[in-house]
């Protein structure tokens, strides 16, 4: 179960819970031309004995963006990966965005 916040392109949005993991998720929202990111809020964490894996917002790639990368995915995922014991060089989070699914 997911609890997001959908952000419309107008400035609108609304809260929801979602019962489906986060492709089917984006898949479903983003199906809408009107709707611009997706704020994850709760749920969608993976954890194991040596990491957390936190997805955290959702948005559709700027069109320059894709054709200056090479994009295939439009849909990207931002998420949060959380090291329970810091790497080498001290880190112990890290930021990143991932293609997501290309609608």
């Amino acid at each position: 179960m997911l609890e997001i916040r959908v952000n419309k392109i107008d400035g609108d949005y609304f809260f929801t819970l979602i019962n489906a993991d986060i492709k089917e998720t984006a898949e479903y929202y983003f199906s809408m031309p009107d709707v611009d990111s997706i704020d994850i809020l709760s749920g969608g964490n993976n954890e194991n004995e040596f990491t957390k894996y936190t997805p955290q917002h959702i948005y559709r790639a700027d069109p320059e963006e894709i054709k200056k990368f090479d994009l295939y995915h439009n849909i990207r995922l931002i998420y949060k990966v959380e090291y329970k014991s810091p790497l080498p060089n001290g880190t112990n989070e890290i930021v990143n965005s991932c293609g997501l699914c290309r609608i």
